[in-house]
């Protein structure tokens, strides 16, 4: 049976199912037995079973109603028997889930200026539904799966947008006191297709989590308090620039309105699986876990897939997220516990949070406010051990650790208070930033106004000094710390041990 108390939640994420693609039908006979098994073994031993499965996109190959038709009969012969009865699917569409658009109409070329028209996202959200009507189409298949998926017999709410983008839906259990809000963040897709003809102007072009699909949820009041779940094809790291500077005010704007304590989302594929912090300014609010999908397009043999199972634990006055991402090793025939998780303890990565008061979305601010100040807790096979925020520095192993993970509380911490002189931050800016590909996009993404300054033939230490020219050193510093809090802090600790 699913587990049944309030006080925990739990699920298995997928991403890049990929159904259609010419090595998924191969990979799925190889993988099948194994992943049935690991579920098995991980289940039995942890005392959990899924209460949901969230699919972060990558569906199909193509985005065709044939794809998505092939899709529910492999979730409904393949996926629910590893499942309890009547446990809901909850999918999001990713770029390669929408259909190809044959006839690039006006309304998509308009789509092309919508980073550099701020006008257009308004027009786009704010308008009739025949001015999304390009983009629905090329959704439609997905549409399909989602409407019969949320038809399944389910003790959950859900919800679509009132905006009707496909895939944009909230979902709310009152018994496990979790929402689940999917957000399609490939809605630019059509746009995209044929981004290799548009030359120069294709750099402008990106994929978007916009706040209108958020707000599109405010009103849909529900007196519960629910710990908060985003899900989503593209991380933080996969959009377009101008996206990613609004993400995190627009998930969690203040330490009042803490919406969402974990986002589940897909690596993009040919990297590796991350795990990222989720902020709201210098306050640690969750986990940000981009995973492996499932299959692998690049290789027909020996393919690098995986899944995750995860946890969630409310108490009185915190909660645990603890994850379990896992990885097929081809030589054994298993899943194992993926190693490229530089965080893992044992096979598990989690994250204990002090937050009473949790608010829903929409629920607006009172005198009671949140606590938001967290605490680690990394938890091997063989037990668990909880970490204050004074916890020692991240071991050999790389396990999470509040100093690495939290950062700076407002007012308390020795990175704040701490000057840098230039060779220092020099220092930082190397340690932390150890690729110019690195160095490219931190300066993209927190100093556009430098990396507009920047020439081809400049060399990193040229680089270094206009950024050193024109950005006082404390905010550099600043930005090193919420870019990387881990890399951070080991380049922090070098610089005062001498």
């Amino acid at each position: 049976m699913p587990n049944t108390s309030p006080q925990s939640f739990s699920w298995l994420h997928l991403s890049e199912l990929r159904l259609g693609a010419p090595v998924q039908r191969t990979q799925w006979a190889v993988l099948q037995q194994p992943l049935r098994q690991d579920l098995e073994r991980l289940q039995t031993r942890l005392g959990l079973r899924p209460d949901c499965v969230c699919i972060s996109g990558g569906l199909t190959e193509y985005g065709t109603p044939d794809g998505f038709d092939a899709l529910q009969r492999f979730m409904d012969t393949a996926l629910r028997p590893l499942l309890a009865p009547a446990t809901p699917i909850f999918v999001v569409p990713g770029p390669s889930d929408a259909s190809r658009v044959e006839r690039v109409g006006f309304g998509l070329l308009a789509l092309r200026g919508w980073f550099a028209q701020p006008d257009l996202p308004v027009l786009f959200f704010g308008g009739e539904p025949a001015d999304r009507k390009p983009v629905t189409d090329a959704f439609a298949g997905f549409a399909g799966l989602q409407e019969r998926l949320a038809a399944t017999p389910s003790t959950w709410e859900r919800q679509a947008s009132p905006l009707v983008l496909p895939g944009d839906f909230r979902a709310m259990s009152l018994t496990h006191g979790v929402q689940i809000l999917g957000l399609n963040s490939a809605f630019l897709q059509p746009v995209l297709q044929d981004a290799t003809a548009l030359g120069a102007s294709a750099g402008s072009l990106g994929f978007d989590l916009h706040p209108s699909q958020l707000r599109a949820f405010a009103d849909l009041g529900d007196p519960a308090r629910l710990l908060g779940l985003l899900l989503t094809y593209h991380g933080p790291q996969a959009l377009h620039a101008s996206s990613r500077a609004t993400y995190y005010n627009a998930l969690n704007p203040s330490a009042d309105v803490r919406r969402f304590l974990l986002h589940l989302c897909a690596a993009p594929a040919g990297e590796r699986p991350r795990i990222e912090m989720l902020r709201s300014g210098n306050q640690l609010d969750g986990l940000i876990y981009s995973g492996r999908g499932f299959c692998d397009p690049r290789r027909s043999t020996d393919p690098e897939a995986g899944y995750c199972l995860g946890r969630l634990r409310r108490g009185a006055e915190q909660v645990e997220v603890a994850l379990w991402p896992r990885r097929f090793h081809a030589p054994v025939g298993k899943f194992l516990a993926d190693q490229d998780f530089e965080d893992l303890d044992g096979d598990q990565i989690s994250l204990t949070l002090a937050c009473r008061g949790l608010r829903q979305i929409g629920e607006s601010s009172s005198d009671e406010r949140e606590h938001p100040d967290a605490k680690v807790s990394s938890a091997s096979q063989s037990g668990r051990r909880a970490a204050s925020a004074a916890a020692p520095p991240p071991s050999s192993h790389g396990h999470l650790s509040a100093a690495a993970i939290a950062g700076p509380t407002q007012g308390s911490s020795p990175q704040t208070a701490q000057t840098y002189s230039r060779p220092e931050v020099r220092r930082l800016l190397e340690g932390v930033l150890r690729t110019d590909s690195d160095l490219m996009a931190f300066l993209l993404d927190y100093f556009p106004e430098v990396y507009r300054r920047l020439s081809s033939g400049m060399d990193r230490t040229s680089k270094h000094n206009l950024l050193l020219q024109i950005v006082d050193s404390s905010q550099i510093v600043a930005s090193l710390q919420r870019h990387d809090a881990r890399a951070f802090e080991r380049e922090r600790r070098a610089i005062a041990s001498e």
